[in-house]
């Protein structure tokens, strides 16, 4: 996984290979950079496909690699400021974009924080209405199992939602870093979170 970026626009990029005794190949290590670099150059926002310069340098990566090293995945952001941070194994990484102003070391405690926790979206907003809907079918299930009656197992669906939304969405998450505070107490005022891509390598 390697991420690039430049004033206006960044990108992660996935770039799989057999072992990782390549992997960790110099060379190798160049070539996914070179390609990010040229993810970072195409017109185009959102998911990044192979172009022919891309899929050259994939192509040469497995003629010297003797391995099947495989472009897998890209994603472009473009305006705002942009955050990163590549877990030290290289097989984690983040890539955030927000607006306003955040020192360094928050900035990357956020992507990392995302690493680590995988949240499901920015706020409960970005969860999808039938992922809650099925949280809350699933909690309604287990209280009526338990003897619960209708409305109480409502009430008690409603408090499982909720929970769920605390913990799994990134702005209501407590801070790997710090867990007395969460994600949306360190964000300034006018200092906004408007996208991120998170990585695991080969998922």
């Amino acid at each position: 996984i390697c991420i690039a970026s430049k004033e206006c626009c960044a990108v992660i990029v996935e770039v799989r290979t057999e072992t990782d005794f390549i992997a960790r190949n110099e060379n190798f290590v160049e070539a996914v950079e070179n390609i990010a670099e040229l993810a970072l150059e195409t017109g185009v926002d959102g998911e990044i496909t192979a172009n022919d310069a891309i899929t050259k340098l994939v192509d040469d990566l497995r003629i010297t690699t003797g391995e099947n090293a495989n472009y897998s995945r890209g994603f472009k952001y473009s305006g705002g400021k942009f955050g990163d941070y590549i877990h030290h194994d290289g097989k984690r990484a983040c890539l955030l974009q927000f607006e306003g102003d955040m020192e360094a070391a928050t900035v990357k405690g956020i992507c990392q924080h995302i690493v680590f926790h995988d949240p499901m979206g920015i706020s409960a907003d970005d969860v999808p209405a039938d992922k809650i809907e099925q949280i809350r079918a699933d909690a309604i299930k287990e209280a009526k199992d338990a003897g619960k009656n209708e409305e109480i197992a409502e009430k008690m669906s409603e408090g499982k939602v909720r929970k769920h939304l605390q913990e799994h969405t990134l702005l209501a998450q407590k801070y790997v870093l710090d867990e007395s505070t969460t994600i949306q107490a360190l964000l300034g005022e006018g200092t906004t979170i408007t996208a991120f891509t998170r990585y695991t390598l080969g998922s």
